[in-house]
């Protein structure tokens, strides 16, 4: 566990895991976000090398869940995903 905060006010983060809930359409779009932003040049200037390392980490526990990422129909069934995806957010 670790502390941040400054003088009365302290708040505890503690470093247990923690685990996010995903539809497959949601993890599909965000797996292809994540493999563009590591292909720029450069990362933002004000980006913490800890952020590009979660992200990192992140991208390998999806690649790990994820056997559509194989299919010979990737590019469609990522169109669907982010299809899906789009739609469920203007709901």
């Amino acid at each position: 566990m670790f502390f941040f905060g400054g003088n009365s006010r302290e708040i505890a983060v503690n470093t247990e895991k923690l685990q996010i809930d995903l539809t497959l359409a949601e993890a599909l779009v965000l797996y292809e976000w994540l493999i563009r932003a590591g292909q720029s040049a450069e990362p933002p200037a004000d980006a913490h090398q800890a952020e590009r390392d979660v992200l990192l980490r992140l991208e390998a526990q999806l690649e790990k869940q994820l056997p559509q990422l194989f299919a010979e129909n990737y590019e469609d069934l990522v169109a669907r995903a982010r299809e899906e995806v789009e739609a469920e957010g203007r709901r």
